[in-house]
C-alpha cells in the first residue's frame, strides 16, 4: 500500500473547501501515489473531525474503478452525508 503524504491533507482540504467533490480527489491520488483503497480509507480519516471509521468504511466499499461493485461516486458522497462526516476547517 503507497502512502499519501501528509502535505496532501491541507490541499484536499482546501479543494474540498472550494466545492471539488471528494470521489474526484480520491481518484486523482489513487493514481498520482498507486495508493489502494485502504489507504484512500485512511488518509478519508485524516480530512474529517466526526466519524472516521465509518468514513473510511465507506471509501472501502466504494466503486473507486467504476466497474459496478460498490458504491457509486454519487452514494459514496450520500453515505458520508447520512454518517453526518464533517470534513476539518483547512
Amino acid at each position: 500500500m503507497n502512502e499519501i503524504p501528509a502535505e496532501e491533507v491541507s490541499r484536499c482540504l482546501a479543494r474540498l473547501a472550494q466545492g471539488d467533490k471528494l470521489p474526484l480527489l480520491l481518484r486523482e491520488l489513487g493514481q498520482r501515489y498507486g495508493a489502494t483503497k485502504s489507504a484512500l480509507g485512511f488518509f478519508v480519516t485524516d480530512l474529517v473531525s466526526e466519524g472516521p471509521l465509518e468514513a473510511a468504511q465507506a471509501v472501502w466499499t466504494w466503486d473507486a474503478a467504476s466497474v459496478g461493485k460498490g458504491l457509486n461516486d454519487d452514494d459514496l458522497v450520500a453515505e458520508l452525508n447520512f454518517l453526518n462526516v464533517r470534513f476539518r476547517e483547512s
